[in-house]
């Protein structure tokens, strides 16, 4: 999620958000386990733990994929900015390199 927000700062960075973004996938979501915020909440251990296995193995499965996404976004976005901020100091420096001066 901290590379998501690196690479998309304006929008929506949660895991469900995430999945139906890059995946095209809708995760099970929490409140459908415990129930929603205004309702009095189920605690996790009330949940029957089939539930619960199929929600943390998809969370797993879906981080994971969302990773190895975000990683090779990540990577070429790194080498743009370090092609881009290359270039501008050769651009900068190069002329007093070859012994020319600024003019």
């Amino acid at each position: 999620m901290i590379a998501h927000y690196l690479l998309n700062p304006e929008i929506r960075h949660g895991m469900d958000y995430m999945a139906e973004t890059y995946l095209k996938y809708r995760t099970i979501h929490i409140d459908e386990l415990i129930g929603q915020k205004e309702r009095i909440k189920k605690n996790m251990r009330d949940v029957d733990p089939v539930l619960v296995t199929d929600y943390a193995a998809e969370d797993a499965d879906i981080t994971l994929k969302l990773k190895n996404i975000l990683k090779k976004r990540s990577v070429k976005t790194i080498l743009h900015i370090f092609y881009t901020r290359l270039n501008c100091l050769l651009y900068m420096y190069l002329p007093t390199w070859s012994g020319q001066a600024y003019g």
